[in-house]
């Protein structure tokens, strides 16, 4: 996830984090519970509070449902599940 890495560093409080962001304690906790997707004016004031080290569209859209449908779909599929038409 995109805050862990900033987390890991910067080294950083959540405290600070959350002073600097303009977000509360609930808010931070949820994102990074990942238990809901980051509305986009969160994600904004993320970006101005880390001044651009995080990008607010990267965070708004990596727990999207439709983004994590979009990114299953592009994995490349297995050897043995391709559809190959058979040579002879």
């Amino acid at each position: 996830m995109i805050l862990y890495d900033f987390f890991r560093s910067t080294g950083m409080s959540q405290a600070e984090f959350r002073r600097r962001c303009g977000i509360t304690r609930s808010v931070l906790s949820r994102i990074l519970q990942t238990q809901r997707d980051v509305p986009l004016d969160i994600a904004i004031k993320i970006e101005k509070g880390t001044e651009g080290a995080i990008n607010s569209l990267d965070l708004a859209l990596e727990n999207h449902p439709a983004d994590r449908i979009y990114m299953e779909s592009q994995k490349a599929p297995k050897k043995k599940d391709r559809n190959y038409h058979d040579e002879e």
